[in-house]
């Protein structure tokens, strides 16, 4: 949920192997690529992400690994699940 609505990332359903894994991506819209990516004249200027949250309720981990050819777009994005996941009220089943 955190994912689609609060970063306004697609969540990607039956991409990983892993029932428990979720993956979400998206783009980073800026004044050179404000529109989707298959509508942006210059395609090189879109900035993707790919996320992967993979989960083991066994050990009460989780591993949270972000892609992006925009380091600091990726550096924040798991800066900022990481710490919306140690805030969550539930833990991890």
């Amino acid at each position: 949920q955190q994912l689609a609505a609060g970063a306004g990332l697609a969540v990607l359903e039956n991409v990983d192997p892993t029932p428990s894994n979720l993956v979400g991506a998206g783009y980073l819209a800026t004044l050179a690529s404000a529109a989707p990516p298959d509508k942006v004249a210059n395609a090189s200027t879109a900035i993707f992400c790919l996320l992967r949250l993979e989960v083991n309720p066994q050990r009460g981990a989780a591993r949270l690994t972000v892609r992006s050819r925009h380091a600091p777009l990726a550096d924040s994005l798991v800066k900022a699940f990481a710490a919306a996941l140690r805030n969550a009220a539930a833990p991890i089943p």
